[in-house]
């Protein structure tokens, strides 16, 4: 996960350098490595940055071909047919763990009864799961693209998005767990340091801290198999992200009719 924040860092940098098929490739590269880098395809189609946006598909589809050859096309079409779906879904560890304190394992444990792993849900409902579950996660991407990353921005408002949008990818994926926020040092340093150059101490402030409620180990002091209503209490993580997002995104509209 450091190589990952090595490889959003160079993607932006080459960004910032004009260098979007670069840029794309570097963001195939680290697709190849984990899944949500991908979601940056809905990034660059915001920015109307079509040849990075090219560049980030060809470099994936290669890797996928590289794929193919190193491994096989047993292995490859298990990878594509079972593997990615699950994981997407948060299905290829245990999907009721708090320790993820994910969106998805929170709908999980409150709308899916399972024997042993969650026998006392808030309200056994898949239907309401199913829908909830992809539902709530392109809300949170369509609102936060469309208000917090407006195509014409200078060179400090690139930062400050990309790194805003990293977050998000933290927050809407199936099962963080705490190594991979390695990534959020990138938003926090971009985030940062752009409303440092605005002026804005306060809202500076806030960021940290929200960024700090983020990385501590909140999991510790909530319950650890929570049930009905108590489930609630047992995703501090989720909440924190959620509210760090979201002050990202007001920040981004304070500061929208000033920077373009």
């Amino acid at each position: 996960h450091i190589v990952m924040l090595f490889l959003l860092t160079a993607a932006l940098w080459l960004y910032v350098k004009r260098r979007p098929v670069a840029s794309g490739i570097v963001l195939a590269s680290a697709t190849a490595l984990k899944i949500y880098p991908i979601l940056f395809v809905l990034y660059l189609v915001r920015k109307k940055q079509w040849r990075a946006t090219l560049s980030l598909m060809a470099g994936t589809c290669c890797f996928g071909v590289a794929h193919l050859l190193l491994f096989g096309r047993n292995a490859t079409r298990a990878l594509v047919v079972e593997v990615l779906p699950r994981a997407i879904r948060g299905e290829d560890i245990d999907p009721y763990s708090v320790g993820w304190n994910s969106l998805t394992a929170l709908l999980r444990r409150l709308f899916i009864a399972e024997p042993e792993l969650n026998p006392i849900p808030l309200l056994h409902s898949p239907f309401l799961y199913a829908i909830l579950q992809p539902l709530l996660s392109a809300v949170l991407v369509v609102v936060f693209l469309w208000f917090a990353c407006w195509p014409s921005a200078n060179k400090d408002d690139e930062k400050f998005q990309w790194g805003a949008f990293v977050a998000l990818l933290l927050l809407v994926s199936p099962h963080p767990a705490s190594y991979q926020f390695c990534a959020l040092i990138l938003t926090a340093v971009l985030v940062t340091d752009y409303l440092l150059k605005q002026r804005l101490r306060t809202r500076t402030a806030t960021v940290i801290v929200l960024y700090a409620l983020v990385c501590l180990p909140l999991a510790h002091f909530s319950p650890a198999a929570p049930s009905g209503w108590r489930t609630l209490l047992a995703f501090p993580r989720l909440y924190a992200m959620l509210l760090l997002c979201f002050y990202l995104l007001a920040a981004a509209l304070y500061v929208a009719p000033t920077s373009s």
